[in-house]
């Protein structure tokens, strides 16, 4: 029985740095956002992650990454705790059963992603002149 999903895809690069923001980014946020997204951001609690926002600044601005590795990685598709989790290894580690290498960002510069988030959101409520 197969317990495990390995892709057949190029490496793709895998976020596994994450942020949680604190009450000072979503008050900053809030401060340059348009009015509705500031009603928005200001109903948020605090300690949420923000997975899909550090890839995405990572992607922006890859300097922002202060960590990676290039390991091997597959996905855990046994229905349990670990579904869907993303395990790697390091060379010579991995079982070969045709994990693919790809690029993992494991720490990222947490002050320099809030900066652009707030910058970026702030950028979009200013009106776009032509």
């Amino acid at each position: 029985m197969l317990d495990r999903f390995v892709t057949d895809r190029p490496s793709p690069s895998r976020k596994g740095a994450g942020v949680t923001p604190q009450t000072p980014l979503l008050d900053a946020t809030a401060k340059v956002a348009e009015p509705s997204v500031a009603a928005f951001i200001r109903k948020l609690e605090p300690g949420f992650p923000l997975w899909d926002e550090t890839a995405a600044g990572a992607w922006l601005d890859p300097s922002l990454v202060t960590k990676r590795e290039n390991l091997y990685v597959d996905y855990d598709t046994l229905f349990g705790p670990g579904y869907g989790d993303v395990v790697s290894w390091h060379e010579g580690y991995q079982p070969g059963l045709g994990e693919q290498k790809a690029d993992v960002v494991q720490a990222i510069d947490v002050k320099g992603l809030e900066a652009l988030m707030v910058r970026l959101i702030g950028k979009s409520a200013k009106p776009q002149h032509k």
